[in-house]
């Protein structure tokens, strides 16, 4: 069983952001799958999809350049990004400003 504390999210820094933020998280178990970060506009449509492969129990971050998945640049907005574990998914808020 998966306990709570075995994933967690640590924000993004720096928040609110221009041009790009990471966003910072742990896994406190070894793993071996790619976890899928989604990020979302503030009327819950998908922007851009990033993939990054664990295996290892450790901190991790994962950067964004603040561009949606066809290369153009975001505008100011909140955005709800998700990371999904592959066994559970957590999320959280940022804030671009142009």
């Amino acid at each position: 069983t998966v306990q709570p504390n075995e994933f967690k999210i640590l924000g993004n820094y720096p928040n609110p952001f221009n041009p790009s933020t990471t966003i910072k998280f742990t896994i406190g178990k070894d793993i071996h799958t790619d976890i899928v970060v989604r990020i979302y506009n503030s009327l819950g449509e998908l922007v851009r999809t990033i993939k990054y492969y664990i295996s290892e129990a450790g901190t991790y971050e994962v950067f964004w350049d603040g561009k949606f998945s066809d290369g153009k640049e975001a505008p100011s907005d909140v955005y709800i990004y998700t990371i999904d574990f592959g066994i559970g998914v957590l999320a959280s808020k940022m804030i671009l400003i142009k």
